[in-house]
């Protein structure tokens, strides 16, 4: 990032579902979430799940093995 250049972000969060998925590191835990950008940031959903521990399954920029399901695919779907 460049200094001084940060602007606020705001991601709303809502657990909606509970299960588990094979990735690459073997059955992982994971929730299925609803979220809703207050603002609109570059990679801000995936940015702000995984500042809290929870990156979005498939996302090799800010997951790792047990993150990454055996598609490669990020697992980020829109909907109205």
């Amino acid at each position: 990032f460049v200094p001084d250049t940060l602007r606020e972000a705001i991601t709303l969060y809502n657990a909606v579902d509970w299960g588990t998925v094979q990735t690459k590191g073997g059955r992982t835990s994971v929730t299925r979430v609803e979220l809703t950008p207050v603002t609109g940031r570059g990679h801000q959903l995936r940015l702000h799940m995984a500042s809290i521990s929870h990156p979005i399954v498939g996302d090799y920029m800010h997951g790792n093995e047990h993150t990454m399901d055996e598609h490669d695919q990020l697992c980020l779907h829109a909907s109205k």
